[in-house]
Formats: C-alpha cells, sequence, structure tokens
C-alpha cells in the first residue's frame, strides 16, 4: 500500500484530470493523432453501470488490431500503458474512488499477429500495472468472442495474472455462449451496436458512457 501511494503521488493528483491528447503527448496535435490511432487499433469506452452499480469498461481487439504498426508511428507500448492507466484513473474518477469495475474485451476476428512482441509486452506491462496498483477493483471480466487459437497464448497471459483475479474472468465464445452468461451481469443494450446493444463508440475515448443511438 505504502509502495502505490508513493507511486501515485509521484505521479501526481492531477493525472486523471489531464486529457487523452495530454496523456498521449506533450504537444496536443501529436497527442490526438497518437489517441485517435490507439482507439483505431482499440476502441474502447466506459459504457455505464451492470446490475449492481459497477462501471462497465469496454476494449475491442479486431481484425485490423495491429500493436506494432502503432509502435511504428510513434505510439510506444509505454505511452498505451499510461494511456490504460489514464482510462482506468477516469473511471476510478467516476466511481468516487471506491467499488469494482466490470470489464468485456470483444476479440472477435483477432488474427494470431495480435500476440506479436508488441502486442504482448503491452498486455504484460497492463497485467503488472493491474497488479501493482488495482489489484481488488476487478468484479468480473468477460472475454467474448474467443477464436479457437486463444487458449495457446492464454496459458501465457495467465501466468502473469494472479490466482484471484484468474478466477473472475470468463473466457466465452460466440454470440450463443457470452449472451446468456453477459446478460446475468450486464444489460445488453448497454453493448455497442455491432453486438446488439444501443451504444456508439467515438473516434476518442468515451469515459462517462457512450452515445446513445
Amino acid at each position: 500500500l505504502s509502495a502505490d501511494m508513493e507511486y501515485r503521488e509521484k505521479r501526481g493528483v492531477g493525472f486523471a484530470r489531464l486529457t487523452g491528447e495530454e496523456v498521449m503527448a506533450e504537444e496536443i496535435a501529436v497527442g490526438a493523432s497518437f489517441q485517435r490511432e490507439f482507439c483505431k487499433h482499440v476502441p474502447h469506452a466506459m459504457l455505464g453501470r451492470d446490475k449492481e452499480g459497477r462501471p462497465v469498461l469496454y476494449r475491442k481487439f479486431h481484425a485490423e488490431t495491429r500493436m506494432g504498426e502503432l509502435v511504428k508511428v510513434g505510439v510506444s507500448t509505454q505511452k498505451m500503458v499510461r494511456y490504460n492507466e489514464w482510462f482506468f484513473e477516469r473511471a476510478l474518477e467516476s466511481m468516487g474512488q471506491k467499488g469494482q469495475w466490470t470489464m468485456i474485451y470483444d476479440i472477435k476476428g483477432i488474427p494470431m499477429r495480435v500476440f506479436d512482441s508488441a502486442g504482448l509486452e503491452f498486455l504484460k506491462r497492463v497485467c503488472e500495472l493491474d497488479a501493482a496498483h488495482y489489484p481488488e477493483r476487478l468484479g468480473k471480466c468477460f472475454v467474448i468472442n474467443a477464436p479457437g487459437f486463444l487458449p495457446f497464448f492464454w496459458r501465457m497471459i495467465r501466468a502473469w495474472l494472479n490466482e484471484k483475479t484468474r478466477q473472475k474472468i470468463s473466457i466465452l465464445g460466440g454470440p450463443d455462449e457470452w449472451r446468456p452468461v453477459v446478460a446475468g451481469t450486464i444489460d445488453l443494450q448497454i453493448l455497442p451496436k455491432h453486438l446488439g446493444g444501443a451504444a456508439i463508440l467515438s473516434e476518442s475515448t468515451v469515459v462517462e458512457g457512450a452515445v446513445g443511438a
């Protein structure tokens, strides 16, 4: 706890109040470009609340997601991890620094190249960040539309997670499998339109709730 408090003091109390552009780069125009690129490869939003009142944080990795391409255009893994941390801190602000969140990872259509060196480094560093500074924030995590090859990489990724966290993660296949499971926790109407809900994702992160149809 003391190490986490020291880390947060060093980072600064105003971190969560920065814009996404400011988190990505000192120059706003450059940061805005980086943020658009990241959102294109990894669409994300805080969609609303689940049936227990927890914020629902959504991320999508898709057929065109290429973490290595982000690195090539200047969005380093360090920037991506810092942005991920900012996203969590913005969610915490909306929660009054109390409680847990529910996460949804939509990975329909992801190719194996998502798990290249840049992709794996990003996932590993995010797992390390979560363990160090957000160990009790995860209520539930649903990985939906999982491809058949995911178990191969899951054996590697699960090693970066503690047992308590692993027990909160459900890896699910297509809609026939994930919809009844997720519906037990979340009103499916808050999901993005392509998943059968009403939310529309913008080109930049949406923290207080996605724009409705």
